[in-house]
């Protein structure tokens, strides 16, 4: 990963990195009760999870997806109506064919940055039942770069839409 390429020069640059990903399903647009089922990966191998859950309580979807982590490189947490997914390396965490059985097939995505505080601007809302392109999303991980002395940092990739970003 990025970070282990900039971990492992640290003792010539004094920079240290920190690789995370993190995503918060449920912030805005609320699970509805019913059955959920979606697919997760981070790269490697994915694994489709499916549970039973109510509004306010989708613990039992938590579970589901903590019992594939060893598989998809995911866990997850839950409060309340609110769960949220993590990488630890900071891979992507691919949601995909996210569909509920409740009569409102939809649910909020968001990115969580670094402070472990979730960003509206990256909200992405996903609508199963087959409808495309809106059933699944990736979210991507960040880099967080350290030192005791000022630095900058910089890349001449351009990506489409993102001049300059080396994601």
């Amino acid at each position: 990963t990025i970070a282990n390429s900039i971990a492992a020069v640290e003792g010539s640059t004094g920079i240290s990195a920190d690789a995370s990903n993190s995503a918060i399903l449920g912030a805005g647009t609320a699970f509805q009760t019913g059955t959920v089922t979606l697919t997760l990966g981070s790269g490697g191998s994915d694994a489709t999870v499916s549970a039973a859950i109510t509004s306010g309580d989708v613990s039992a979807l938590a579970t589901e997806i903590n019992g594939t982590s060893g598989t998809t490189g995911i866990t997850a947490s839950a409060s309340g109506g609110v769960l949220t997914l993590s990488q630890a390396d900071g891979k992507d965490i691919n949601i995909a064919d996210f569909d509920n059985t409740a009569t409102t097939k939809t649910v909020d995505v968001r990115a969580v940055d670094a402070n472990g505080d979730s960003i509206a601007a990256t909200s992405k809302t996903l609508t199963g039942g087959g409808a495309a392109n809106t059933d699944s999303t990736i979210v991507t991980g960040i880099v967080t770069l350290d030192s005791d002395s000022s630095f900058s940092a910089s890349s001449s990739v351009a990506a489409a839409g993102n001049a300059g970003s080396i994601f």
